[in-house]
């Protein structure tokens, strides 16, 4: 909390001596806490954006979704594993497609 009062201070001391009043100040305050919101926002949204003045090459390429859907996958086979022929589904299946996404081992 000193490190806020300190630069507030310094701002205020900044605009006193220019003369600036106290509603102007509290507007420059807004729009320089809005301008750095807004650019840790677009930091955090393009940095696995390889095209991006942020890009980060350590966090871009973890396969979130990916992971994601994996895990849901194994649940659901281990569900299946579980469970008996009857209680797979409702009514008689007419077409059963599979298309593997990923690579499993014994599944």
């Amino acid at each position: 909390m000193k490190f806020g009062n300190r630069l507030l201070r310094i701002y205020a001391s900044l605009f006193v001596r220019s003369g600036v009043s106290r509603p102007l100040f509290g507007a420059y305050l807004a729009i320089t806490s809005f301008m750095f919101i807004a650019a840790l926002y677009v930091r955090h949204i393009s940095s696995r954006d390889p095209g991006s003045v942020f890009f980060d090459p350590g966090t871009a390429y973890t396969p979130i979704y990916s992971a994601f859907r994996q895990q849901q996958a194994e649940r659901f086979i281990e569900a299946a594993n579980d469970a008996s022929p009857y209680d797979l589904g409702h009514g008689v299946a007419k077409l059963c497609v599979g298309v593997p996404s990923i690579a499993r081992d014994g599944a």
